[in-house]
């Protein structure tokens, strides 16, 4: 009789044990739901006050300058702060056929705010009025003999190593004509940063047309002209204003 009463009472308190478990663990699901649901509540409430974010349109869709101004480089602020883009302009200039060579001569002019300590420019040649180059050189490093300060200018022979410039073509061209364009400039105290210049530039004159022993009779204009205007350089020697800048080829 004991045994059994022993028995029925524990097999009780293991029921009861396990009711009052699974009654605890229901409680704290319950409870966890009712926590979660309520955050997710809450966040739909806060997302519906904020004013949803309009997608992004295509990267692809923007310029190029756009997508560099965005976040503009160290190099580019400065330039902005620092170059008009007219810092060195041409004043003047001319050039000339000698023995078939071409030979330029310009008249630069440090119009901007800073010592100019390099400068690079560009040339093409155009034939009988045309309005597109026939030949280029482009970037090609202005002689200096030292660091141009503002108010300054200097008379520098600009290379012109392209055999293009030496084609038969030209030879019988009825008329030449040369623009000169600066389109960069060196900050004497910042030798890293390379100004980009964007004047229209000058068209140069010709001044002399000697192609050599064979083609002499038909040199233009006659020696002592040429050495008289080469020697002279004056002020209004070959300067055209550029109405644009001449495309590209």
């Amino acid at each position: 009789m004991n045994d059994y009463d022993e028995d029925g009472g524990s097999e009780f308190k293991s029921v009861l044990l396990w009711t009052v478990f699974f009654l605890l663990l229901g409680a704290a699901g319950y409870g966890g739901w009712y926590v979660v649901s309520g955050l997710g509540q809450s966040a739909e409430n806060i997302q519906s006050q904020v004013e949803q974010a309009k997608p992004r349109s295509d990267v692809n869709t923007f310029t190029l300058s756009q997508v560099s101004g965005a976040v503009p480089a160290e190099w580019q602020q400065v330039s902005e702060s620092v170059s008009s883009g007219t810092d060195l302009a041409v004043q003047k200039g001319e050039f000339a056929y000698r023995d078939g060579m071409p030979v330029v001569r310009v008249a630069v002019y440090n119009q901007g705010g800073f010592a100019i300590s390099a400068a690079q420019i560009s040339l093409s040649l155009l034939l009988d009025g045309s309005n597109e180059a026939f030949a280029q050189v482009q970037a090609v490093p202005v002689p200096l003999s030292g660091v141009l300060l503002p108010g300054d200018s200097v008379i520098a022979d600009i290379p012109v190593d392209d055999p293009a410039w030496r084609d038969e073509a030209v030879r019988l061209a009825g008329q030449r004509r040369v623009l000169a364009q600066v389109v960069f400039v060196n900050d004497a105290d910042r030798d890293n940063i390379d100004y980009p210049q964007t004047d229209a530039g000058v068209y140069l004159k010709q001044v002399e047309n000697d192609w050599g022993a064979q083609y002499a009779e038909e040199s233009l204009p006659s020696e002592s002209e040429t050495e008289a205007s080469v020697a002279e350089f004056d002020e209004t020697a070959g300067v055209e204003d550029v109405p644009a800048v001449l495309p590209q080829q």
